[in-house]
């Protein structure tokens, strides 16, 4: 209740008290990380995950919210490895398989973050998300004309996202080959 009156430090209060009364109950430790995770206390978030999964080894909520601690302290390789976890777990659970694609492209590591967004576009060729994300893979990696008929695509979809229309007026303007700079499109 405290949590859906935006009343932190009153949440934590109770958590902190259930947590002393049961020091093994994961739900308490992970509800009390989520907390910390959102106020950015990264290190008490991440101490919370790390009791809840001595008590419970494998907890794929454990798991999860240990990897958006990671990507929160932009440790995205530590992410990666999290989400891998998971995806070799359920390997059918498409938002993973993004997150992962996302934390493999924040880690520099373009072509495992193209891979799996070609992945779920060969079964699934309207993902926005997926799209999106292989535009931007193309865009840093230099391939111009694929990001700009990737971010095009995406504006099918969605003519009002920010990111498509800032990432595709960038690559129209600047874009040293020939075939991908238009800058009347871009402007």
């Amino acid at each position: 209740v405290h949590l859906m009156q935006e009343k932190t430090d009153e949440a934590l209060a109770d958590l902190d008290k259930a947590v002393d009364l049961d020091p093994s109950e994961t739900q308490c430790l992970l509800m009390r990380a989520e907390v910390h995770m959102d106020s950015e206390a990264f290190d008490k978030a991440r101490m919370d995950v790390e009791r809840a999964l001595i008590v419970r080894p494998g907890l794929i909520r454990g798991i999860l919210l240990r990897s958006l601690i990671s990507a929160g302290e932009r440790k995205f390789g530590a992410a990666a490895t999290d989400l891998e976890l998971l995806v070799q777990n359920d390997p059918e659970n498409i938002p993973w398989k993004l997150q992962l694609a996302m934390m493999y492209y924040a880690d520099e590591r373009p072509s495992k973050a193209l891979g799996l967004f070609e992945e779920e576009l060969a079964k699934n060729s309207a993902n926005y998300f997926a799209l999106r994300g292989k535009a931007d893979v193309h865009l840093i990696t230099g391939d111009h004309a694929g990001a700009v008929a990737g971010y095009s695509k995406c504006l099918e979809t969605n003519a009002e996202d920010d990111h498509v229309l800032n990432n595709l007026a960038w690559g129209l303007a600047t874009s040293p080959k020939d075939e991908a700079r238009d800058g009347k499109r871009s402007v």
